[in-house]
């Protein structure tokens, strides 16, 4: 049975009793913030599964990643720096553009000495913090 018709039920039960419409009225009114905070209650249940179902997905999707195993390289490519772990994988790239600085600002790009020492750092880093 659901608030709504319990609360239908007590009204039906005042108006056979013969109460008065004013009494009525204050039952209605508190019946129907019940019913509001039933719907407000349901909403959020409706919103915590939801969550729910995203959390799990994030813990399937942990649980598949690959760890990264030191130590870490970096490797030059033509516009960029890839830092690689020991097994290949690329874990991050860092581009660079040693043209002219107009292009490059409008490209939003460091310069190549700008690039690998940021590559350098992240790798060091890695070294720095050990095994993830």
């Amino acid at each position: 049975m659901t608030p709504f018709d319990r609360a239908l039920g007590i009204v039906t039960e005042y108006e056979a009793a013969g109460e008065t419409s004013a009494a009525r009225m204050l039952l209605l009114t508190r019946i129907e913030a019940l019913c509001e905070v039933a719907e407000a209650g349901r909403r959020l249940m409706d919103r915590l599964a939801a969550a729910w179902d995203i959390l799990a997905g994030y813990s399937a999707e942990a649980a598949t990643m690959t760890k990264i195993s030191l130590p870490l390289r970096v490797i030059e490519h033509t516009e960029s720096f890839a830092i690689e772990d020991a097994a290949g994988t690329s874990i991050a790239y860092v581009y660079y553009d040693d043209g002219d600085a107009v292009r490059r600002a409008v490209r939003k790009r460091m310069t190549k000495a700008q690039a690998r020492k940021v590559a350098e750092r992240i790798r060091a880093l890695g070294d720095k913090n050990g095994p993830a």
